[in-house]
């Protein structure tokens, strides 16, 4: 059995190094423009020069390709930044698909004027990165099949920085469950090389060494080119745990949302001074659709998302075997339990669900492809 874990480690580097090299294949590189068509808000992180010419050439670009937002993406990015960015973004997809979040290179990024004055934009002094990738993430959202990412040959990438890398993880993937969920699997891979070089040594040193060629795999022959490409691939097994730790072990947090956390526990105190027996109707004693008494206990449970008090019970139905919630919610209980679900401070988790479950979604809007076009939609939560 134990040879079994260098191989595995072996082909899963490989075929994910395949997975990252097709993610950023597909990058165009920014051709060079002589004229600007059409002017566009421009965005740079602190410590990013756009010089002129790449600036005429990205809004020359964005205006031929239809674009109202476009990331630019250094080609000499640092690798690890560079198979970040291919872990996040699908340089393929990331146009076509209206879910795909926002993620970019967090360096700079264009606005069409239509964009920037909906989101709320507006031109302004450098910002800090995370702040950058929170604007490319909303940004997406205004314009999700009109954004996309190009390779800007003549702009310098920042420098690594593992403090710059832990707020990036935060404002993209969130500062719970989804950066937790981005730091445990490099633990993981270095644990199981450890693992397999004290095994079997030759087949765990034969796993390292995939681990240490893989951005050879991923960036050989493909529009990025990162300044740091040979050394990375030299020392790997030593830097890349090295700045993880650093990474993991940063205090660096970004700043807390502006989602007026003092206001919100204040009317959530409020809200709960009389308790929650406000926040639901009478019990029902029969079935809301054949009209049964035969009702039983289903479910007891409590909210388990964002963890607000109250409890909520299923009943089902013997007859027609209908389940509902009963007590059901009043309407004070609807604004209650859905009161930053689905924005505000429950926003980041309820985009990472709706985008998890986006093939479900698109299969049932495709539901509808043949049917007549309706003169009113009604929506039925």
């Amino acid at each position: 059995m134990t040879v079994w874990l260098p191989v595995l480690l072996l082909v899963g580097l490989l075929l994910n190094g395949l997975r990252l090299r097709a993610r950023i294949g597909p990058l165009r590189v920014l051709p060079p423009a002589s004229r600007v068509p059409a002017p566009a808000l421009l965005l740079a992180a602190e410590g990013v020069s756009v010089d002129p010419a790449t600036r005429a050439a990205a809004e020359a670009y964005a205006a031929a390709e239809g674009l109202d937002v476009l990331d630019l993406v250094p080609r000499g990015l640092s690798v690890i930044r560079a198979l970040d960015l291919a872990r996040m973004s699908d340089a393929g997809k990331y146009r076509a698909t209206r879910l795909a979040p926002g993620r970019g290179a967090a360096h700079a990024l264009l606005a069409s004027a239509d964009v920037s004055a909906r989101a709320g934009l507006a031109a302004g002094p450098p910002l800090a990165v995370p702040a950058l990738a929170a604007v490319a993430r909303k940004l997406k959202r205004y314009a999700p099949t009109t954004t996309d990412l190009v390779v800007a040959p003549d702009l310098a990438g920042r420098p690594n920085d593992p403090d710059e890398r832990r707020t990036l993880i935060q404002a993209v993937f969130g500062r719970g469950i989804g950066t937790t969920l981005v730091l445990v699997p490099p633990a993981v891979v270095y644990a199981g090389l450890v693992a397999s070089v004290v095994l079997r040594p030759w087949w765990g040193l034969a796993a390292v060494a995939a681990f240490s060629l893989q951005p050879y795999l991923v960036f050989a022959g493909t529009p990025l080119r990162p300044r740091d490409l040979h050394r990375a691939v030299l020392l790997r097994a030593v830097l890349d745990p090295l700045n993880w730790a650093r990474t993991v072990a940063s205090r660096a947090r970004i700043p807390a949302p502006d989602d007026h956390y003092a206001e919100r526990e204040a009317q959530y105190t409020e809200d709960l001074r009389e308790g929650t027996a406000r926040f639901f109707e009478p019990r029902r004693d029969s079935c809301p659709w054949c009209g049964s008494a035969a009702l039983s206990v289903r479910l007891r449970t409590t909210d388990l998302i964002q963890r607000k008090p109250g409890r909520f019970t299923l009943d089902e139905c013997g007859d027609c075997q209908h389940i509902f919630q009963n007590p059901r919610l009043s309407l004070a209980g609807l604004d209650f339990y859905y009161r930053d679900f689905y924005d505000g401070i429950g926003g980041d988790t309820a985009e990472m669900t709706f985008r998890a479950a986006a093939k479900d979604y698109i299969a049932r809007a495709r539901m509808l492809e043949n049917a007549p076009a309706p003169r009113r939609w009604l929506d039925v939560g």
